[in-house]
């Protein structure tokens, strides 16, 4: 490229004249149309009618930047366009959207959550004193009145609408029969109803997977309504409205982010260096987000910031402690369902699905087109979380699409990773009346064979290719139930990968991976290892490439 080519952009870009800016986003060379993006994003004192002028003549490329742009001024964004009237109930709009998706040749899981929806009525079973209904818990009811039952009938069809959203002949069928829209009614009759919003934006993200489908979404006005979400307070919400935007956002980068998947760190477009890619896969009954808070309950559903004594809290401190620590690092998170219980798992088709196996292949998959595998990779995992990364490293080996996450790998956290199996399997099957053991469960039973190959394959990986791994386990007992003895859930012997470095904590199973606060052992003896991983490959790099040490 020549010179002139590079500097009068950038020369432009740092004019205060909207159209010259503007001109800069329509150029037809990707960088020129970034500089564009982020001038506009850091203008901070123009009138009113010159923030209108550009949300009015803007691109849609343009609009989904800037609203990955951090600190952007709301006045680039106009208001989601103004819905028709409805024929119909709210609850009759979505049953009938669903029965205007494919109904055959469809998996058992989709074609289940369609028929639960499509009835009259939810028929509720009480469950260790909680109505629950196809994994969702909701609180306990004595009498469940018609506005109840409405209410908990539009989560339902929602719940199926994401998992039509999974397949994306349905996703086309989901659009093309006005889904956009009825979403938007669905969220501004419950505005204050976090799992609504959550479960849409899920919906929203899964849709954006397919580039033709961009142009609806954004003229429907969900881009606004996915920056409006990125700027409230709740975490879990901010990352799923950012996974949504980031798919729209395909001028960016080549990578996506399939369902379950969330790039947590950074949530905004940056151009600044990515060093490493930090992994974070939770264990059974574990999430994206609550796997990975911090210990101290009294700060339970509060997302970030300072206590009443003005002690620094998270309710997922590898956002917000991590990312601050290791400011040139990306850090992804992944969300699966799992459950102790066979009681409460969410679809009653989907046992294969959740073996540890077919798990990993299905992580795998998805974590390489998020990009994982395109710089140095540390995991993060916590119980059954382990057992699928050393299950997807054993794949990619064997493949050459994945092996560029077995290549990149650099360095492995684990808490209480059961990886010669754990009692709790052994109990449930003892206790198979009260638990009724999942496949997940099942699959953890000590001495297992299956369990002490995978350990062996994983070892002698680690060992081969001096890749160093950090280990936590824990020393208290967790009380399941009140009918079960307390237990340790992963004992020292267990817990312990026989290489790398070994310490236990006086804490139970739930609490291995959540520090106390930043000054506790946990978070420092992890932060300190992550660095070293990174600043390790940083000099591997450099020194690869001919560079200084000097430089890194």
């Amino acid at each position: 490229m020549k010179l002139k080519d590079t500097w009068f952009p950038w020369l432009q870009s740092h004019s205060q004249n909207p159209w010259r800016l503007l001109h800069l986003t329509r150029s037809d060379d990707r960088h020129t149309r970034h500089l564009g993006v982020r001038a506009l994003a850091g203008i901070e004192d123009w009138d009113d009618y010159q923030y209108r002028y550009i949300a009015q003549a803007c691109d849609a490329r343009t609009l989904v930047g800037l609203a990955r742009s951090p600190d952007v001024d709301e006045r680039f964004f106009l208001p989601p366009p103004q819905l028709q009237p409805m024929k119909n109930s709210l609850l009759d709009e979505l049953k009938e959207l669903l029965r205007w998706l494919p109904q055959c040749d469809v998996d058992k899981c989709v074609a289940y959550f369609t028929e639960v929806a499509l009835r009259k009525t939810l028929q509720f079973e009480d469950k260790g004193g909680l109505w629950t209904f196809s994994g969702l818990s909701l609180e306990p009811i004595k009498i469940c009145t018609d506005f109840d039952n409405t209410k908990k009938m539009q989560s339902v069809c929602l719940e199926a609408l994401a998992r039509h959203s999974l397949h994306l002949k349905h996703c086309q069928e989901i659009v093309h029969n006005r889904g956009l829209q009825l979403l938007q009614r669905v969220v501004e009759s419950r505005p204050k109803d976090l799992n609504i919003k959550e479960t849409v934006a899920r919906i929203i993200g899964n849709l954006a997977l397919c580039a033709d489908l961009h142009k609806d979404i954004i003229k429907t006005g969900w881009v606004q309504r996915l920056y409006e979400w990125m700027k409230g307070e709740d975490l879990s919400l901010l990352i799923f409205a950012a996974r949504a935007l980031a798919n729209l956002d395909s001028d960016f980068s080549g990578d996506v982010q399939e369902d379950g998947i969330f790039v947590i760190h950074p949530v905004h477009r940056t151009t600044d260096p990515l060093y490493a890619d930090i992994v974070f896969i939770h264990g059974i009954m574990g999430g994206p987000f609550k796997t990975w808070r911090q210990q101290d309950v009294k700060n339970k559903g509060r997302n970030h910031g300072n206590d009443e004594t003005g002690t620094s809290w998270t309710t997922c401190w590898p956002k917000d402690w991590l990312a601050e620590d290791c400011p040139n690092s990306r850090i992804v998170a992944v969300q699966f369902d799992t459950h102790v219980s066979s009681w409460y798992v969410s679809c009653p088709y989907d046992d294969e699905k959740r073996t540890v196996s077919q798990r990993a292949k299905l992580l795998l998959d998805k974590l390489h087109k998020a990009g994982v595998g395109s710089r140095p990779i540390i995991w993060v995992a916590h119980s059954m979380g382990g057992l699928l990364v050393k299950q997807m490293l054993k794949l990619s080996e064997d493949s050459p699409h994945f092996s560029c996450l077995a290549e990149q790998t650099r360095g492995f956290v684990f808490y209480s990773v059961p990886h010669h199996g754990s009692v709790l399997a052994n109990r449930s099957n003892t206790a198979k009346y009260i638990l009724y053991p999942s496949v997940e469960v099942k699959e953890l039973g000590k001495d297992s064979l299956m369990l002490a190959k995978l350990h062996s394959h994983f070892k002698d990986f680690a060992l081969k290719h001096e890749i160093p791994c950090l280990s936590f386990g824990e020393m208290e007992k967790m009380n399941l139930g009140k009918k079960l003895p307390k237990m340790l859930i992963v004992p020292h012997e267990t817990s312990d990968p026989g290489f790398g470095e070994f310490f236990t904590l006086p804490v139970d199973h739930i609490n291995i991976c959540k520090p106390e606060d930043r000054d506790s052992d946990l978070y420092k003896i992890t932060l300190k290892f992550i660095k070293s991983c990174i600043l390790h490959s940083r000099v591997e790099t450099l020194l690869e490439q001919g560079m200084s040490v000097n430089n890194v």
